[in-house]
């Protein structure tokens, strides 16, 4: 670890658009490091980040990587999202240049205690739901990691008495396994395939997922779904204290469903917190969520009224079954975050009315079968978009009965697709946007996807 940054060459690769490379090249700024930020994007692609760091005295490289800027680099701070198959990381390799990143410089730095939440779907809505129940008892209490905010200029402020939580993707925990970092308490909310155009296999992707448990700090917890076979046998196999949350009764020290009641059971003391009727966010996925929430602040200390409250705290988040509008009866929601199949499906069974989903995306190459089953079962009309438009629609024609009526069609963009629907859309219809794929090549990014969603739902 670098403790003196001071004329240090540093090169970030990847500015990016979600926090992470403005907050890593104002923090080195800071400890008087000389930076230079290269990225293959355009200024005009990049622009909001730019603006964040105007006036401050960097060398742009924009629109291309420069061999140089890696080869004569002490230090290499990488966006998550840069393959680890890049040329250009593998020659600041072969030069014994030092490779970090924004995430790892953190935790490298932090003196607090770290909730680290990682997970296939669920974990932005579970990381928010921690965060709001410890800010009860801890108002201090910080969020950040792959929620699109950056923590390093706030280190100056953390404590070690503080809890800070962060949402961790698997790129992200490639990265930290390079320094074996680890957290306090590691949540891991579920595991299906995800990113395999990026880690190759679901062995690669799940191994990168167990980075967060395999180097827990000494008396770390794990927190692990009991609902997911693969995270019970990684439960076994760990040394450090495990627990479980399950959405049925388990004879483990864990968080659970009782008589329809949020329970938690630790150490033989049960604690009854509220029915899962009383939770903000629908569906059965978000009561999984609240179970793992509700556990992991407890064991960092939140007492019983504290998460209750907090879980009730959250009415709505952005991106993630947000309800837009309601008009003449219908009910628009974006769900722009479901970027997997898997999240998709929670989103299609959280409705007892008709949907006209709007589907389709960046294929991930991510396993389309379950998918295509139930929206064959739930969905009144699919609207198909995007690259995996074809995929996942032929997907679906071969899961379809005789018997059964669904409407499909396909339209070449976002704005063709909300028209469609709006005109399709009866009285107790749901239009959902929510496309189980990545929004690449269409959006920047899912956040970008869902706020064009809702700019046409509301006609501005």
């Amino acid at each position: 670890m670098i403790d003196d940054w001071n004329g240090i060459n540093v090169t970030v690769m990847g500015l990016g658009l979600f926090g992470g490379g403005v907050g890593a090249t104002r923090w080195l700024l800071k400890q008087g490091a000389r930076v230079t930020v290269t990225d293959l994007k355009s200024i005009a692609e990049l622009g909001p980040s730019i603006e964040d760091l105007e006036g401050e005295d960097i060398c742009w490289r924009l629109g291309e990587h420069r061999m140089e800027d890696f080869t004569q680099a002490d230090v290499v701070v990488v966006s998550p999202a840069v393959p680890k198959s890049s040329k250009f990381l593998q020659a600041a390799c072969n030069a014994s240049k030092t490779i970090t990143s924004e995430m790892n410089l953190f935790l490298q730095h932090c003196p607090a205690r770290v909730i680290g939440v990682t997970g296939s779907n669920g974990k932005t809505t579970t990381t928010s739901l921690t965060h709001a129940i410890l800010q009860q008892s801890r108002p201090d209490t910080l969020i950040g990691g792959n929620v699109g905010r950056s923590l390093l200029l706030h280190l100056d402020s953390i404590t070690k008495e503080d809890w800070v939580v962060l949402e961790l993707s698997s790129f992200q925990l490639e990265d930290m396994a390079l320094d074996r970092l680890g957290v306090d308490i590691a949540v891991v909310t579920n595991l299906t395939p995800n990113h395999l155009d990026r880690h190759g296999s679901m062995d690669a992707y799940a191994a990168a997922k167990q980075n967060i448990i395999r180097f827990l700090k000494p008396g770390g917890k794990a927190v692990l779904n009991g609902d997911d076979p693969r995270l019970l046998s990684w439960g076994k196999d760990l040394l450090n204290e495990v627990f479980y949350f399950s959405n049925q009764s388990l004879d483990l020290d864990s968080a659970f469903l009782l008589n329809g009641q949020l329970t938690i059971r630790t150490g033989g003391e049960v604690l009854p917190l509220l029915a899962a009727g009383e939770l903000p966010l629908k569906g059965p996925h978000n009561v999984s969520n609240a179970l793992a929430a509700s556990l992991t602040a407890h064991l960092a200390g939140a007492d019983t009224e504290a998460i209750r409250f907090g879980l009730k705290s959250i009415t709505q988040l952005e991106h993630r079954m947000e309800l837009v509008k309601e008009e003449r009866g219908i009910r628009f929601y974006n769900d722009s975050k479901a970027t997997t199949p898997e999240a998709a499906i929670a989103a299609l069974n959280s409705f007892d009315r008709p949907v006209i989903l709007l589907a389709g995306g960046y294929d991930k190459q991510l396993p389309l079968d379950s998918f295509a089953c139930d929206i064959s079962k739930r969905a009144k009309q699919v609207i198909f978009m995007g690259q995996s438009a074809d995929t996942i629609r032929n997907a679906v024609v071969s899961n379809l009965s005789s018997h059964h009526s669904l409407t499909l069609c396909t339209v070449d963009s976002l704005e063709a697709g909300v028209d469609l629907a709006r005109r399709s859309a009866r009285e107790g219809d749901v239009v959902l946007l929510s496309p189980g794929f990545a929004s690449y090549g269409m959006f920047n990014n899912y956040e970008e996807r869902g706020r064009r969603f809702r700019e046409l739902v509301l006609g501005s």
